[in-house]
């Protein structure tokens, strides 16, 4: 999973994890990045975390999801 706000990242981080035989997913902040995760079957191995986006950056992100667990 990434989470990045910023399109080229994504776009690159992503590239370079498909060729390797990564299953993708990704999410412009860390509000999207918490719905995808719910509706994903199960969670990922990685995730790729920008600590600067807006709405809610990587640090609000990991807080959220230690009180979803």
């Amino acid at each position: 999973l990434i989470i990045d706000d910023e399109m080229d990242i994504q776009e690159a981080l992503g590239f370079f994890l498909k060729r390797r035989g990564y299953q993708v997913h990704s999410a412009l902040n860390g509000i999207e990045g918490l719905e995808l995760l719910k509706n994903l079957a199960a969670a990922p191995d990685l995730i790729l975390l920008d600590g600067n986006m807006p709405l809610m950056n990587g640090l609000e992100f990991l807080k959220s999801r230690k009180e979803q667990n």
